[in-house]
């Protein structure tokens, strides 16, 4: 993956912003303040200026006391965050085996710190590994010992 939506620049915050927006949107309701306030844990406060700021960066619409909506750009950016943190929690939970609560919590804490570079190399591991079985040191290792460090490609 390569990061051209330019979601580096966002500071984790927003990301979650916009991650949680997206979540929250995919149950067909209207996203509310006090939805994202309860997700994040923060006061509806906060998410009024957290909107405001991703209001002025094009990333959502919200009007006052009204519903939140992400724009193109925001969806495209909120798909790439939620994207990142599925397939970390993935590579946690099948590849290393950490039960799942623990995974998509350390997913949430990682996923916005990650290299497009490094994302790129889980995302082929997890492709060639991500069965449900945790993978041995060993295993990993041979895997990572590979000429150039590059992942074997799967038939593409």
């Amino acid at each position: 993956m390569v990061d051209t939506l330019g979601s580096s620049k966002l500071g984790q915050s927003a990301e979650d912003y916009l991650e949680a927006v997206l979540v929250l949107g995919q149950s067909g309701h209207v996203v509310r303040v006090t939805d994202l306030a309860e997700r994040l844990a923060v006061s509806k406060p906060s998410v009024v200026a957290a909107l405001a700021s991703l209001g002025g960066k094009g990333l959502v619409k919200h009007e006052r006391y009204g519903g939140v909506e992400l724009t193109v750009r925001g969806t495209m950016l909120a798909e790439e965050v939620y994207r990142r943190h599925q397939l970390l929690q993935k590579f946690l939970r099948d590849v290393l085996g950490v039960p799942d609560a623990v995974a998509a919590k350390d997913a949430c804490r990682i996923e916005h710190v990650l290299s497009p570079e490094t994302v790129e190399r889980l995302v082929e591991f997890v492709r060639e590994h991500g069965n449900g079985e945790p993978v041995s040191l060993s295993h990993m290792r041979e895997h990572l010992d590979r000429p150039e460090g590059k992942p074997k490609r799967s038939g593409r």
